[in-house]
């Protein structure tokens, strides 16, 4: 049995194992605590499938994390337990100790490098991974650059997944991409946190002839953020330029607003959301410095499936996201090719499924 430990139940998350159980047969247990954060994006309460369990509260005390009921979940001699690659989750110790004197194989499942990373932090974290059976990075660059650097001569024991979404179901929604006569002109599309660096984007419409442009922001969570974001458009005087609409799971919704523009564009730390744009064929603009992106990021192609633009430099940003918008739509229609054929062929919940079902056979085949 493949019984996966992690901290919380995203609602993608939920999604990729019904996939994994229903469509690859893959036999699997899913353990997650109640959501600490209660965005729509998190599952607060139990989960309908049953093969998902709920294991109760986390407790939070300095910054680390333990899992309440965590030595409640069954393990025995042949399972394969994967948890969350986060050192800070200190139940996950118990599970390693537990797993090691029952016979159960464990995966690390985890970034090798994220937008908040610190070298002294990867390095503890880097450590902690040697005492696992396996390890299960996000993307196929990501294993490359941890086995360039700990297993030059055998890297068997590292696996990695192209982190995606439901392609088919997203892109089903998604309208024949034709940048002429779109409402917007830019999709920013995620949570309006810190990382998203959303202010970015706003002051970028400022410069030089931006004003012109229209902007769709789908992503504030309650009316204490879009208020905030609004004084913000309305300082700027860019009230004619943005319009806001709130976070929202229904694809329905997102796919009103996504068909509508011409590009998508995430000035901070861009994760999932750049896969989400992708199924919509959506060209992207990102900033350059990987060492301040999540691991999704590696899904893009500089000049093939948008245009990267200098980190934190708002000049930049303007520069390249007009340079984008009114020169060439010829170019965009190809990046746009070049984006859908990304998601449909390696990075969503199909190719997923198979990797991770390839992992878990290996592993109990292994004498």
């Amino acid at each position: 049995m493949l019984k996966i430990i992690q901290l919380e139940n995203p609602k993608y998350r939920e999604e990729f194992y019904s996939h994994c159980q229903s469509i690859i047969e893959l036999p699997i247990q899913i353990y997650y605590s109640e959501a600490r954060n209660k965005s729509i994006i998190f599952n607060a309460n139990n989960s309908a499938f049953e093969y998902q369990r709920c294991i109760g509260n986390t407790i939070e005390f300095f910054g680390m994390y333990w899992q309440v009921n965590v030595g409640r979940i069954p393990i025995k001699r042949g399972d394969v337990i994967i948890v969350d690659g986060n050192p800070r989750i200190l139940s996950n110790f118990y599970i390693l100790a537990k797993s090691f004197f029952l016979g159960a194989k464990t995966v690390w499942w985890g970034h090798y490098w994220s937008s908040t990373s610190k070298h002294y932090r990867a390095t503890f974290r880097f450590l902690i991974m040697l005492f696992y059976d396996y390890i299960l990075f996000y993307t196929k660059n990501e294993k490359i650059k941890y086995s360039n650097i700990f297993f030059k001569k055998n890297n068997k024991n590292v696996y990695y997944l192209n982190n995606g979404m439901n392609y088919s179901a997203i892109n089903s929604k998604a309208c024949k991409y034709n940048p002429v006569n779109r409402k917007y002109d830019i999709l920013f599309l995620g949570r309006c946190t810190e990382k998203s660096d959303l202010d970015l984007l706003l002051q970028s419409l400022k410069i030089n002839k931006m004003y012109r442009f229209k902007l769709a922001v789908l992503g504030y969570s309650d009316d204490a953020e879009e208020k905030l974001i609004l004084n913000k458009i309305n300082k700027m005087n860019l009230g004619s330029c943005v319009d806001l609409y709130p976070l929202s799971i229904n694809e329905d919704d997102i796919s009103k607003v996504a068909n509508q523009c011409k590009i998508f564009c995430y000035p901070g730390s861009v994760g999932l959301s750049l896969i989400h744009s992708y199924c919509y064929g959506l060209p992207s603009v990102i900033h350059s410095n990987r060492e301040f992106q999540m691991p999704e990021s590696d899904a893009f192609i500089n000049g093939i499936t948008g245009l990267y633009f200098e980190y934190g430099n708002v000049d930049s940003l303007a520069k390249i996201l007009s340079n984008i918008l009114l020169e060439d739509n010829d170019r965009l229609n190809i990046m746009s090719n070049n984006c859908l054929s990304i998601v449909k062929n390696d990075y969503n919940f199909k190719n997923m499924g198979i990797r991770l079902k390839e992992l878990y056979e290996n592993i109990i085949t292994i004498k």
